[in-house]
């Protein structure tokens, strides 16, 4: 693990027709929107869907380095 402090920088992108554009560095741009909930098209990532996302992410890479500290496969 690199020492702290920890930099995540993104760079946000917002368009007059609500449409989000996330970028951050060695990665693919991010297109977000509204969900439906709140009168988006439902056809890309919303903030809400990328928090349970990250939940979700976070989990899954915590479980994989415990089973690894744990030589399990």
């Amino acid at each position: 693990m690199k020492p702290f402090p920890h930099t995540y920088p993104v760079t946000v992108v917002s368009s007059p027709m609500r449409d989000v554009q996330l970028s951050a560095d060695r990665v693919n741009v991010l297109q977000s929107a509204a969900p439906p909930e709140f009168g988006g098209r439902g056809d890309r990532w919303s903030p809400e869907t990328l928090l349970v996302a990250a939940v979700g992410d976070c989990f899954a890479i915590t479980f994989q380095e415990i089973a690894r500290a744990a030589d399990l496969a």
